[in-house]
């Protein structure tokens, strides 16, 4: 993954309206058998290899076990049965990057691309500082907009917010790293919508995993740069009103770990 910029302006409500394309919903089961949001995943295209990038407490209990999840594909729920890497976390000695990378078979990938619009190297780029006129547009299936208590069917919403407030990672937590994370402000209750009305952000769980785009606005004629995907969201601190993200090129060596193990060639090849 490198960075490539790309100025193709668009209305700024197309780019949120069509954000639900760009992330999966990710569902997993709890100890009563029922389905619920467990986190979001953003669809991957590497070359031949296709996979879903979330956070790695999404994929994986407290046990390092991998927990069951599933997304929706075209018609109807689909398993992720794929192999799973995760950077290992040493309290104390190694950040917390809280990365995931989940493999996708060619059947699965195949109708996921019917669906969402897969992320390229081309599409990422890389954060800067606080600038005027650059923005971060955070993406996931908050579980609060996604009870399954009061649906029939699995009919996924997704939610996107957006920020200029960029902020070093130091001021959230120690076990973060400004090398692999970043840090967003985001300290409304309510946000102004397209139309000139007001939206209620809902809790965040269920956001985890999700994508974080770079944008950059034209206020006074309200286009948008297409989004370039930045980090995978992880943490929102209430206290703090922040969103933590790992940065998207940590995942880099694990996705290169992981086509290698698909492909049964060697680690050092």
């Amino acid at each position: 993954m490198y960075d490539y910029e790309v100025s193709i302006w668009a209305p700024l409500h197309a780019i949120g309206e069509t954000i639900h394309r760009r992330i999966c919903p990710l569902y997993t089961f709890d100890n009563r058998n029922r389905i619920h949001i467990a986190g979001s995943g953003v669809p991957f295209r590497a070359g031949e290899f296709r996979f879903l990038l979330t956070a790695a407490h999404v994929c994986f209990d407290s046990s390092k076990t991998p927990v069951p999840l599933f997304t929706m594909g075209s018609e109807r729920p689909r398993a992720l049965c794929g192999r799973r890497g995760a950077w290992e976390y040493i309290p104390g000695k190694t950040p917390d990057i809280d990365l995931s990378v989940i493999a996708l078979d060619d059947d699965l990938a195949d109708e996921l691309e019917g669906v969402y619009q897969f992320a390229t190297p081309a599409g990422t780029s890389n954060i800067t500082t606080k600038t005027p006129g650059i923005h971060y547009l955070i993406a996931g299936y908050p579980a609060e907009r996604n009870s399954m208590s009061n649906k029939s069917s699995i009919a996924p919403l997704a939610t996107h917010l957006i920020t200029g407030d960029i902020r070093e990672t130091a001021e959230v937590l120690p076990n973060k790293s400004n090398d692999f994370h970043f840090v967003l402000g985001h300290p409304g209750k309510t946000v102004p919508t397209y139309a000139g009305g007001r939206f209620r952000v809902p809790k965040v769980q269920g956001m985890s995993g999700g994508g974080v785009w770079r944008i950059e606005i034209d206020v006074p004629r309200r286009l948008s740069t297409s989004p370039s995907l930045v980090g995978i969201g992880i943490e929102y601190h209430r206290l703090k009103q922040v969103f933590v993200a790992t940065r998207v090129q940590a995942s880099i060596p694990l996705v290169n770990d992981l086509f290698r193990l698909e492909r049964r060639l060697p680690i050092g090849s």
